[in-house]
């Protein structure tokens, strides 16, 4: 399915043309790589700071970071055919590789992480999927850090096949959700959203809405301070055919509920943000065009991208510093409008994640992805900038 677009959902969408997710769409190929805008002026005092691994081909799907010198990195590494789990952690002056579990896998795919969250420095956590056949995967993937090790957890896989899981965010140490889907037909005849809930002791399946025929959540994110939460993906409404639109899914109290959206015909959601109850953010894509949405307390609306690409991820830290990434693309919110950002690369990047820290001295923003002048050759971009 597809983070993410399985944020290694956008890892494996860029070497395969199809793969996966429930409505049979995975995020877009990348097949040639957009460069990056270059323009004058950069929101960062002393620009972004890169930092290219030569682990090649593998690269990065998500970011966290819960401070200035603690922030986790996710995605697929290198190593023989099927790609394993890579976890790396930056302790304030590099980033270093952490060892993960990767699991056998059940067929011929590689094993995932696709998405990441840190409620302190001994408490994290992964969530991805577990190698299969056919470029799918098979099993939910989640891993633990608790301060020593990354361990592997026991998660519900509840459909037939490509179950997957495409992002985490946490409310609490007991109060955390990972949502996803599966890339095949499930035991009930239709593909599916895949919700879970960590209550400090088990991962349990959570039910949520199914407004169409194939439904899949690829981006999730707490609102701080209200215990609530978005859900962010994408539907249709008849066949693997029929034209997506945006899905968003709200959880107040004990229920998810759908919330309407700008009417956007082949229209999809892959990354969500938000400040408070009247203020977030979402980006995605319509075929392979930047869609951003956002919501002022009573209703989503659409506004203008400065870039053309498809959009994968947004972290805002207040309501004049957000960022979103995508192909090629790295945009700065101002409180007034988005524009681009310089890059230090000239092309070739290809950024699936972006997170934001604050502390006493300032903020942070953290980036990561590919880069490479071709898919045989990508490797990891991991870069920051405050």
């Amino acid at each position: 399915m597809s983070s993410r677009f399985p944020r290694a959902r956008r890892l494996r969408a860029t070497t395969m043309v199809s793969v996966l997710f429930p409505l049979g769409i995975v995020l877009p190929t990348v097949l040639s790589r957009t460069a990056l805008a270059s323009p004058a002026t950069s929101s960062c005092r002393n620009g972004w700071i890169v930092q290219q691994q030569s682990l090649s081909p593998s690269g990065l799907s998500d970011v966290t970071a819960a401070g200035q010198d603690d922030a986790w990195a996710v995605g697929t590494g290198e190593g023989p055919f099927p790609d394993t789990t890579l976890i790396e952690y930056w302790n304030g002056t590099s980033w270093k590789r952490i060892p993960s579990p990767s699991p056998p896998r059940k067929g011929t795919s590689g094993d995932l992480l696709s998405g990441v969250t840190a409620l302190s420095p001994k408490d994290a956590w992964a969530v991805g999927g577990l190698g299969g056949v056919s470029g799918i995967t098979d099993d939910t993937l989640i891993e633990h850090w608790n301060g020593s090790g990354w361990t592997l957890v026991k998660s519900p896989s509840p459909f037939l096949g490509g179950n997957e899981l495409s992002a985490v965010a946490a409310v609490s140490a007991k109060d955390i959700w990972a949502v996803g889907g599966a890339n095949v037909i499930s035991a009930k005849g239709t593909a599916t959203a895949l919700a879970l809930h960590w209550d400090g002791a088990t991962w349990e399946q959570v039910s949520t809405p199914s407004p169409g025929a194939y439904n899949g959540l690829f981006g999730i994110a707490t609102v701080p301070g209200t215990g609530q939460l978005w859900a962010v993906g994408e539907k249709a409404s008849a066949s693997f055919s029929s034209p997506t639109t945006p899905l968003i899914e709200h959880r107040s109290g004990r229920r998810w509920t759908v919330t309407a959206t700008p009417a956007v015909s082949g229209g999809e959601l892959f990354g969500v943000t938000a400040l408070g109850p009247t203020d977030a953010w979402a980006v995605g894509g319509v075929g392979t065009t930047a869609l951003i949405l956002h919501w002022n307390g009573n209703r989503w609306s659409r506004v203008g991208a400065p870039h053309s690409t498809l959009l994968y991820s947004i972290a805002a830290q207040s309501i004049t510093n957000a960022w979103a990434v995508g192909e090629g693309a790295l945009l700065h919110w101002n409180g007034s409008s988005w524009k681009s950002e310089s890059w230090p690369k000239s092309s070739g990047a290809y950024l699936t994640s972006v997170a934001v820290s604050a502390s006493t001295s300032g903020w942070t923003a953290w980036t990561v992805g590919q880069w490479g002048p071709s898919e045989q050759t990508r490797s990891p971009v991991l870069a920051h900038c405050s």
